[in-house]
């Protein structure tokens, strides 16, 4: 069958690193109306994502590797720390047989 490739998870060391560069993509002022590229968050989360949202409210980090929500909030900073993007439906060109070239 296909085979999967996967990278190591960034190390704990860089949580910092990580949560620093997720609240750089969620940042915006929000006493100014929302622009495309001058006031806007450079990072959405989907109103059905009702767990994401959950998490991104109750994340308390001083609570250590126990703490409640760290799972999903360590998702969000792997995201953050290798800096992925959105891609475009249809944009990957998927070819007959369900690959991908």
């Amino acid at each position: 069958g296909p085979s999967m490739e996967f990278e190591p998870a960034e190390s704990g060391a860089s949580e910092d690193d990580g949560l620093l560069q997720l609240n750089e993509l969620l940042a915006y002022d929000p006493t100014e109306p929302i622009a495309e590229l001058l006031n806007e968050p450079h990072f959405y989360i989907a109103a059905r994502c009702q767990n994401t949202i959950w998490a991104l409210q109750h994340y308390a980090k001083h609570d250590g590797p126990k703490a409640a929500c760290k799972d999903p909030m360590d998702d969000l900073r792997y995201m953050a720390l290798k800096k992925c993007q959105h891609v475009p439906q249809g944009s990957l060109g998927g070819i007959a047989g369900g690959g991908w070239r």
